[in-house]
């Protein structure tokens, strides 16, 4: 995309000039990262030139998943035991070390695996919930991740 695009977000002015046509744009996503959910009625994902994903930001990232819990044991000795309880709430997925992560299958929420940590008396010395990104959704769509993302 040419820096002088009619139609590209001004990142640097905070302002959407009007569409070169009506309902159509183009976001740049070195310009403005992160963006594209509140700036995009349809989102467009384009690999080697073919469209591989196209519609709303939300239809688009429900497409690939649900969100994922990782929770970090106060005690290393937890993590088998927080294996089994997080097992009840989901498929297991990539986690960093020390900790234990699944993609929820909605059998419960966070509140839930909260109550079971508690009930099972399981401390966490951290908990993260990620609900998945338009970056998730291009490396689903494509298999790698944009340029200068935070992955790369």
């Amino acid at each position: 995309m040419h820096e002088a695009s009619p139609s590209r977000y001004d990142a640097n002015r905070g302002r959407r000039p009007a569409p070169a046509r009506p309902g159509f744009g183009e976001i740049d996503h070195h310009a403005i990262r992160g963006q594209a959910d509140a700036l995009a009625d349809r989102v467009g994902i384009i690999d080697h030139g073919k469209i591989v994903a196209e519609g709303t930001p939300a239809q688009l990232k429900a497409e690939i998943g649900k969100p994922t819990v990782e929770v970090v044991p106060e005690e290393h000795g937890d993590l088998e035991r927080l294996r089994e309880l997080l097992g009840r709430f989901g498929e297991e997925t990539a986690a960093r070390p020390g900790a234990f992560a699944v993609q929820m299958n909605g059998h419960g929420d966070l509140p839930a695996v909260i109550r079971a940590l508690d009930s099972e008396n399981v401390r966490a010395a951290e908990i993260n919930l990620h609900q998945p990104t338009l970056d998730d959704v291009f490396l689903a769509k494509t298999g790698h991740t944009l340029e200068g993302s935070e992955e790369d």
